[in-house]
């Protein structure tokens, strides 16, 4: 059985813009796309324009013979 991980990451207010690592432990027998989304947790989205962070979301999709890979 495979598991997957999200490494944390921690940015300072002038980062342009964040690159997440995600690390499979074992072997994927079968293709497995992960959904990811921004939220406001510790950042905050300003209604000035002028936010913390801008809100995205995607998918992306590990092959069985991957062993990381990353998403910005």
């Amino acid at each position: 059985m495979a598991r997957i991980y999200i490494d944390d990451v921690t940015v300072g207010e002038d980062a342009a813009a964040v690159t997440f690592l995600v690390r499979i432990e074992g072997t994927l027998t079968d293709p497995a796309t992960l959904t990811y989304e921004t939220r406001a947790d510790t950042a905050s989205q300003r209604p000035q324009g002028d936010p913390d962070y801008e809100r995205t979301e995607g998918t992306l999709t590990l092959e069985p013979a991957q062993t990381e890979a990353t998403f910005t």
